[in-house]
């Protein structure tokens, strides 16, 4: 673990096995996923722990209208025009957060790679953590609001190997 982050016994913690984590992303996949939604493409990013312990597979949602392309490693919007990824999605969330870390943006520069391929993500190591975030059903606007977690990226490691 990064020498930034040490351990505050009074914290609480999310319950997510990969919240306070180095971890290097071993695999990732855009796909569709009727498990998470209906309808809903996803990225499927694998998590290798620093520390030895098992792998873990999180899906984040991309939004609505976009689809996997090139076996997955592309993600690709129906329309056929250049569309961003919806900041509310968690894909979003996931991307928002790295893009804040310092030195990826670098990175993905000197890779030629983008939030539209998964040759952005793959080798790259990072400290996890979790934000909260709240949700509503869209098909009912008066629905009450559900908080939610995910894991996000708060620092860019570099990449495997380095």
């Amino acid at each position: 673990m990064s020498n930034e982050h040490t351990f505050d016994p009074f914290a609480l913690g999310s319950g997510l096995p990969l919240a306070d984590t180095n971890a290097v992303i071993t695999n990732a996949e855009f796909k569709f996923d009727t498990a998470y939604s209906a309808d809903a493409c996803v990225i499927a990013i694998t998590f290798q722990p620093e520390d030895g312990g098992e792998a873990q597979e999180q899906l984040y949602s991309v939004g609505k209208n976009f689809e996997p392309l090139s076996r997955g490693a592309e993600l690709g919007h129906t329309s056929g025009r250049s569309v961003n990824i919806n900041g509310q999605s968690n894909y979003g969330r996931f991307l928002g957060a790295a893009a804040g870390c310092e030195g990826f943006k670098e990175h993905a520069g000197s890779t030629g790679a983008d939030p539209f391929t998964t040759a952005l993500w793959i080798g790259t190591k990072w400290h996890l953590t979790t934000v909260e975030y709240e949700t509503r059903n869209p098909s009912q606007p008066g629905s009450e609001a559900k908080v939610r977690s995910a894991v996000v990226p708060d620092e860019f490691l570099g990449t495997e190997g380095n």
